[in-house]
């Protein structure tokens, strides 16, 4: 048995769950979508229900981590609470600023959407890393800040200086090569940090090493669409 007993039985319910997505994935790929499903990924409704369920859900991952702010929790678990909170800020300002909707600050459209899922493969690698287990004696609240500020940051830089910025898709072409680019990045980022976690299943359970497996390789398998 290559998984260590301590990980089960949570582990081989989210490595199958991991596997059915996969499987799901290349079936949407390579299986022809019918006509009536043409343009709904940019059905204005959908969009912002499943955003709503994307900011709830990165939203209780900081309640519940602020919550025990005061336990003495490992480095990693407070830096995936403090990140997750700024991906729910950058989804909440992305799921304003959509096509379609009115303007934010600028012209609404789709090019600003890669820095939530940047900051939330960013915080799971964080979380992943060896150095991320130990107690920290880093101010609860300075991380917060920390976050916020890049979080104010990014904001800056897409609402005040879109100009800085490169072009992600281009109307009759398609997505751009920096757009692509990225994308690919953001998959070898989560695939990274799932190697990272896969060796901590042959090893008695220190923390919920599969959940965060699980959470890396969904989030990889997430971006193969942004690429199609």
């Amino acid at each position: 048995m290559w998984i260590h007993p301590s990980h089960q039985p949570q582990a081989r319910q989210l490595l199958l769950g991991v596997a059915l997505l996969l499987f799901l994935v290349l079936l949407v790929s390579v299986w022809p979508m019918p006509a009536s499903t043409r343009g709904l990924a940019a059905y204005l409704p959908l969009h912002s229900a499943l955003e709503t369920l994307s900011i709830t859900l990165a939203a209780l991952i900081f309640g519940l981590v602020w919550s025990l702010r005061r336990e003495a929790l490992p480095r990693n678990v407070l830096l995936l609470g403090a990140g997750f909170l700024g991906v729910a800020l950058l989804d909440f300002s992305h799921m304003l600023s959509y096509s379609g909707m009115p303007d934010y600050v600028t012209p609404s459209g789709t090019d600003k959407a890669l820095a939530a899922r940047l900051l939330g493969a960013l915080a799971l690698l964080a979380a992943a890393l060896p150095w991320g287990r130990e107690r920290t004696r880093l101010p609860h609240w300075a991380l917060l800040t920390l976050v916020l500020a890049a979080v104010a940051a990014v904001h800056a830089l897409v609402l005040l200086r879109p100009q800085w910025l490169p072009a992600f898709f281009e109307a009759g072409q398609g997505l751009t090569g920096f757009k692509l680019g990225f994308e690919y990045a953001l998959i070898a980022l989560n695939l990274f940090t799932a190697a990272l976690l896969l060796p901590h299943l042959h090893r008695p359970r220190q923390f919920h090493a599969s959940g965060l497996l699980a959470a890396a390789c969904t989030m990889a398998l997430g971006e193969v669409f942004f690429t199609l």
